[in-house]
């Protein structure tokens, strides 16, 4: 008897794990309707999500040119751009530097997964401030490659290598909040 009970907590333990993956990819398809209207420029609300991207995207530049300056570069910022100097090099922080689809599952992994609102609402602002700081340290990242490297190197590291290095670190961070909840349940907390 025992062994069919547990079967079937195995076959009900896999049916929610699929619920859940279907409801963080519902998350995202949902955030990319949502962005497609936010991007378009006849929607009502285009005009109020370009004014959070400018936003965003000067408060990344700002601080990063603040750390770049620290480093020892030379270097002005103005709107989302920073310039390097002598060579005149200018990063724009772009939307598609912002993170937002990663904060976005980022919360929606946490707050769909189970647990209490508690330990939820610590701990959804105390990510979304990580991805803050970790985005900050590959668009840093990013300005040194892009001013001290040949541009093959900058567009692997751009495009590839630190995208892959943030995704992996929100990945630990979701998968630290799982494993957590998991131990949590299991002894019965």
């Amino acid at each position: 008897m025992y062994q069919i009970i547990r079967a079937k907590g195995k076959e009900l333990s896999q049916d929610s794990t699929w619920i859940y993956i279907i409801k963080l990819i519902s998350v995202y398809f949902l955030w990319k309707i949502l962005h497609y209207f936010l991007a378009m420029p006849s929607s009502n609300i285009h005009t109020y999500w370009r004014g959070i991207v400018h936003l965003t995207g000067s408060f990344y530049a700002i601080v990063v040119a603040f750390f770049l300056q620290l480093l020892g570069e030379d270097i002005t910022q103005s709107g989302i751009g920073f310039q390097f100097h002598p060579s005149l090099k200018i990063v724009y922080v772009e939307e598609h530097c912002l993170a937002f689809p990663a904060m976005i599952i980022f919360s929606a992994a946490i707050i769909l997964y189970e647990g209490n609102w508690k330990d939820k609402l610590w701990f959804v602002p105390m990510g979304l401030f990580a991805i803050v700081l970790i985005n900050i340290l590959r668009l840093i990242f990013i300005g040194l490659s892009f001013e001290h490297l040949s541009s093959f190197y900058f567009s692997i590291n751009h495009s590839l290598i630190y995208v892959v290095i943030t995704y992996a670190l929100i990945f630990l961070m979701i998968t630290w909040w799982i494993k957590r909840k998991n131990r949590e349940k299991e002894m019965g907390i």
